[in-house]
């Protein structure tokens, strides 16, 4: 480890004692072999560390609460109310799914009476395509392969 790295882990997890083991081991490896981290981890435990822990816990006096209180009010008042979306009451449920339903099977048989969307045309189509690639059924005219005269 380098003394930048050390320093930024000292002022970090290091000193909160989040560091895993083997970390923390290897910063203490570096602060005993580098005078300048070990000057440096003495003066943040003086400077910062100990002040901080020594400091007592201070309750601010009671106007300052009633003022967040009565300020968080006056924000719920005056903030924009949001659109909620709503949902179907279990009365208008029914209906509509059954209206999703009876749509549903019109549209799926004016499909079917159309020819559109069937499964067995399609796979007509296909087999057409992959039988004109092999050249059967197809005249090529000089012209090349079988998917030249396709897309010729």
């Amino acid at each position: 480890m380098n003394c930048a790295n050390v320093r930024d882990l000292l002022m970090t997890d290091y000193t909160d004692g989040e560091l895993k083991d083997k970390t923390a081991g290897k910063v203490r490896e570096h602060i005993a072999t580098c005078p300048k981290c070990k000057e440096f981890e003495e003066a943040l435990k003086n400077n910062v560390i100990s002040p901080l822990k020594s400091a007592g816990r201070k309750k601010p006096p009671d106007f300052i609460w009633e003022r967040i209180k009565s300020r968080i009010i006056t924000e719920r008042e005056t903030a924009p109310r949001k659109a909620s979306l709503r949902i179907l009451k279990p009365v208008f449920a029914v209906p509509v799914v059954a209206v999703a339903v009876f749509t549903l099977i019109v549209i799926t048989h004016f499909y079917r009476a159309a020819g559109i969307g069937t499964v067995d045309s399609y796979m007509e189509e296909q087999a057409s395509f992959i039988a004109n690639l092999d050249g059967v059924g197809t005249e090529t005219n000089g012209l090349g392969t079988s998917i030249e005269e396709f897309l010729l």
